[in-house]
This record gives structure tokens, C-alpha cells and sequence, in this order.
């Protein structure tokens, strides 16, 4: 459901609630499905106060939180590729490369590695979007660590072990005001749902 936030021109002025889908299960008695009763069926929930409502998430936030979640998918991409180039060249020479060394692998030696011109293409394709990848998550992490606000939450996520920099702001952003979750299973529950947006 859009929803727009009271602040905005569109809020106009107006407390906004943002209605969670999932959390609600419609009368089964309801003869129309159209915006109008839909919007009615709604607002008596909310009158009744039963309405089950969803986070806002801060405007000025978003940008920042918005960029954290591209460079999360290229690297879940690049990851993708990484293992695809490593299954590819254990499978046809029966060599363990690890993950470092397909990050600096030339085009020299993979001609050497798959000398077979259907493979060297297949893993050159991999190889080059690997790098193209890599460029452009170096450039959203600048951007990002230019943008980006700390919170006094972010010095205690950097005290977590192998969590850096750009970790400790995407959990940051990701979990927002802590003080939204009523029980932890709740911001549990909501971490893994939007790792799935």
C-alpha cells in the first residue's frame, strides 16, 4: 500500500497510517474488492483500532538505506558469478581456486586455465562482469560512507566481530529506530522480510 508521509505536500498535513497487508485478513462477507470499499473496510479498522499498521520509514533516510540495498544485490550478484567462475574451472582442470584468486585473475591466465574457446568465453563473460561489478560497489560504498549518519548504535555495531564499516550502517538503516519493536522477535521477523524486498 503507497502511503505518503504527514510531513509531505501530499500528506497534507494529516496523520498517515501505513496499513500492513499481511497482517490483516479481510471480511470474508465483503461482496465488492474495489479501491472505494477497500478504503472503507480500512478506515473502520483503523476507527475500531484494529487496524494492523506498518513503519515509516524516516524520508531523509531513504536515500542513504535505498543505496545500501543496491550494493546488497550486486554483491549477492557478484557472488553468484564468483562461485559460477570457480565451479566452471574446477570442473574442466580439477584445480581449487579460491575466492581471492578469481578476484585477481588476468585474462592471460584464464586463456591458459580454459583453452577451449566456448569455456574462455563463458568465463571471461563471468570474469569481466565480476570486475564491472566490483567497480560499481566501490563506488556506491564512497557514496554511501559520504551520505551516510551515524547513530550512537553504530560504535557498538563496529565492536562486532568481522562487521565494518558499511555492515554496521546497512544493519543501521535496515533496523531504523529500534525502539519500533515491541520483542525482539519482531525485529527478527522484520529483518528477514526485508532482507527478501
Amino acid at each position: 500500500m503507497v502511503c505518503a508521509d504527514s510531513q509531505s505536500p501530499k500528506g497534507n498535513g494529516y496523520p498517515v497510517q501505513l496499513a500492513n497487508p499481511a497482517g490483516m485478513e479481510q471480511y470474508s462477507g465483503l461482496k465488492h474488492a474495489d479501491d472505494q470499499h477497500d478504503a472503507f473496510f480500512l478506515a473502520e479498522m483503523l476507527r475500531l483500532g484494529i487496524l494492523p499498521t506498518g513503519y515509516i520509514y524516516p524520508k531523509e533516510e531513504r536515500p542513504v538505506r535505498d543505496l545500501l540495498r543496491r550494493r546488497m544485490l550486486l554483491v549477492q550478484l557478484k557472488t553468484v558469478l564468483l562461485l559460477s567462475l570457480q565451479s566452471l574451472i574446477t570442473r574442466e582442470t580439477g584445480q581449487q581456486i579460491t575466492g581471492n584468486q578469481l578476484k585477481q585473475l588476468k585474462e592471460e591466465t584464464l586463456k591458459i586455465l580454459l583453452p577451449e574457446e566456448h569455456l574462455l568465453l563463458a568465463g571471461e563473460t563471468n570474469r569481466s562482469v565480476i570486475a564491472f561489478l566490483e567497480g560499481k560497489v566501490g563506488e556506491l560504498e564512497t557514496a554511501i560512507l559520504k551520505r551516510g549518519k551515524v547513530r550512537p548504535e553504530y560504535e557498538k555495531l563496529r565492536t562486532l566481530p568481522g562487521v565494518g564499516k558499511i555492515l554496521s550502517l546497512t544493519i543501521m538503516y535496515e533496523t531504523g529506530d529500534i525502539r519500533r519493536f515491541r520483542e525482539v522477535a519482531n525485529s527478527q521477523s522484520s529483518t528477514a522480510t526485508t532482507r527478501r524486498k
